[in-house]
């Protein structure tokens, strides 16, 4: 065998075993569970989980059912990121399950679940005083129907003083009409561009479960 032959059949055996280094890797995403396991979300494993608890009554203080998670997709995550008012360069993912009373369930409609977190329809937009509210841009609006629940998928951007920011909000009332399951994932508007096909995975796989 040549020189060159040699070379190129020990190049040959290297990329074989660095396919297979490669396949045995750790995978490039993990699943997080609400308590119930009613919600299950699909998160890239690079995301750290900044907070991940039962929601409590804000009168009481006591466990009321729910559950919140916060999840931030920057290299060195900080808790900061998860405040409205911090200036975010990466994804940060708010998840929610919301138990409903029975006047809550009754009432809820599409609006009110576009309207979760940061107003989006005009009639919400109008009862806010706070001139940010001005800089509201609609990017998409459409309705969501899945086994486990119903209900929408908005994405639309703000500028809250630190330059224009995304926030892609999907919130589904459950099957049995019971509890609200929300995830937001916001960005600025260059971070939402660059990491749009992931956001768009995690949102495709966010899997609401009949409880």
């Amino acid at each position: 065998m040549t020189g060159s032959h040699k070379l190129r059949g020990r190049m040959a055996a290297l990329l074989v075993v660095t396919g297979a280094l490669a396949a045995c890797g750790a995978p490039s995403h993990t699943f997080v569970a609400s308590p119930e396991d009613d919600l299950v979300l699909k998160l890239p494993r690079s995301w750290s989980t900044l907070s991940n608890t039962p929601s409590a009554d804000a009168a009481t203080g006591q466990p009321d059912g729910g559950w919140q998670a916060v999840f931030d997709g920057a290299a060195i995550p900080d808790v900061k990121h998860a405040n409205i008012d911090s200036d975010v360069k990466e994804p940060v993912a708010y998840a929610q399950v919301t138990l409903l009373s029975a006047d809550e369930a009754s009432g809820m409609t599409g609006d009110k679940l576009r309207d979760l977190g940061l107003p989006f329809t005009a009639t919400a937009r109008a009862q806010v005083t706070d001139p940010r509210a001005k800089t509201f841009k609609q990017l998409s609006d459409y309705d969501v129907r899945a086994p486990g629940g119903s209900g929408v998928h908005v994405v639309f951007s703000y500028d809250l003083g630190k330059g224009r920011e995304v926030f892609d909000k999907t919130a589904l009332l459950g099957s049995k009409r019971r509890r609200v399951y929300l995830l937001v994932i916001r960005c600025s508007q260059a971070c939402y561009d660059s990491h749009r096909t992931q956001i768009k995975d995690v949102v495709d796989h966010f899997t609401v479960k009949v409880p």
